[in-house]
């Protein structure tokens, strides 16, 4: 796509929409509750960033569950929804949806797959142009291998240290953050994993993703990562 005004003002939002699409194929504080943590000086934040990285680097294979709640404001309660993610380096993803429906992406270096269960059937979703999506999808697969630094070109990056290190992306463009105000990505102690996601939306909307149960470096088959089967291969065990 040629750079120019309008292609500017395209290329966010259609960022923004993949996420939330990609995010919802995967107990809560309000956002900002951690009052005890404190802002990272930049020395301090690289030096974060480039143990993160390093850290994230030794994983190989990654099974995690997660917990998604997307909080409206037009909604008393938030949606919930549950499942678990795959990750086989270097480009192998499977976000699958377990509750309240069953749903699967499965990205296999430049290759996409949707799938649907109805009634306990699978069947495989038509996909349109996936290069908006595959470019979404590089910017997760960037955070699961702790590169966050690469995220510089389209954020402004921030840490915080308390309980846990949380690293906040704020978008550059200011248009873009009329949608999505910031995201915040929280490492697990000792800085070997993602503990939540949390995407600060327009006004008081925001969405959670929570992960939990990780398992690093399991081995996983191939097969898992397969876009041409149907029914997809399902996980035997967790």
């Amino acid at each position: 796509m040629p750079p120019g005004p309008a292609n500017d003002v395209i290329m966010p939002r259609k960022i923004l929409f993949l996420l939330f699409l990609v995010l919802l194929l995967i107990p809560l504080p309000a956002p900002g509750s951690d009052k005890t943590s404190a802002e990272l000086s930049r020395k301090e934040l690289d030096a974060l960033l480039l143990r993160a990285e390093e850290n994230f680097g030794s994983i190989t294979s990654l099974k995690t569950r997660f917990i998604e709640e997307k909080h409206l404001s037009f909604f008393k309660d938030p949606v919930v929804t549950r499942g678990f993610c795959l990750f086989q380096a270097p480009g192998n993803i499977r976000f699958e949806t377990t509750e309240p429906y069953r749903s699967i992406l499965i990205v296999q270096g430049k290759k996409v797959a949707k799938f649907e269960s109805e009634e306990g059937n699978w069947k495989k979703i038509p996909q349109g142009n996936t290069d908006g999506l595959l470019m979404v999808i590089g910017q997760i697969r960037s955070w699961l291998k702790g590169q966050f630094r690469d995220a510089e070109n389209l954020y402004h990056i921030k840490a915080s240290a308390g309980e846990q290190a949380v690293i906040t992306l704020t978008p550059r463009d200011p248009r873009f953050r009329k949608m999505l105000r910031s995201i915040e990505i929280a490492l697990k102690p000792g800085e070997t994993g993602l503990s939540y996601i949390l995407l600060n939306e327009w006004e008081k909307d925001f969405t959670r993703i929570s992960f939990l149960e990780d398992r690093l470096n399991p081995k996983l088959s191939p097969d898992l990562f397969r876009t041409d089967l149907i029914p997809p291969t399902p996980l035997a065990a967790w």
